[in-house]
């Protein structure tokens, strides 16, 4: 008698199988082929190796749309290393798919103010690489305001810079850390 050997299942082939298979019935109502879609897919994978879609983080639609276009992504991957040449872009990108949905304009302009807004720290990459969202300039102006809420008697730039993760650490578990939280607070006093 001849046992075959046990098989592992390897299910995360299926899943990318099967998003793939969502992307491409979404590209097909879009009017692109599926053909184009795996083409485009492949390139993209070569372009950023480690980026795969996420139907968790994104819809299927939206990666359609996405790889319809891929030279518009080579574009938007070209912009952020030149704006953040220290960053490891596939994960970015992995973390923050939603960001190849953005105008090439706009991740320049982003990346513009985000410099700006961080002037005061030495390594702007390695923030970015720690807490992805930071490059939203408006998540920087957030943190900074958080940062400087949080620890009153620190330099919100000097704490960013010395430990990008704490910012994450603390927005996670938010509302523990705000000072209200827990506190009683009513507009009216209570009836007995």
């Amino acid at each position: 008698m001849i046992v075959e050997p046990f098989q592992q299942l390897d299910l995360a082939a299926r899943r990318r199988k099967r998003e793939l298979a969502e992307i491409t019935a979404a590209a097909a109502k879009q009017g692109t082929s599926a053909e184009v879609i795996e083409a485009n897919l492949g390139k993209l994978k070569q372009l950023v190796p480690g980026l795969a879609p996420n139907l968790d983080q994104m819809k299927a639609s939206d990666w359609a749309s996405i790889l319809k276009d891929v030279d518009r992504v080579v574009a938007l991957v070209i912009c952020l290393k030149t704006a953040y040449p220290k960053v490891d872009i596939a994960r970015l990108l992995q973390r923050t798919p939603k960001l190849l949905m953005k105008p090439l304009e706009q991740v320049q302009a982003d990346a513009q103010q985000v410099k700006a807004l961080l002037s005061r720290v030495q390594d702007v990459d390695a923030i970015i690489d720690a807490v992805p969202y930071l490059i939203n300039p408006a998540e920087v102006q957030q943190s900074l305001a958080n940062l400087a809420r949080w620890f009153p008697n620190q330099d919100p730039f000097e704490l960013l810079q010395s430990n990008p993760t704490l910012l994450v650490n603390i927005e996670e578990a938010d509302l523990e850390a705000d000072p209200l939280y827990g506190a009683q607070v009513y507009s009216e006093p209570l009836e007995a």
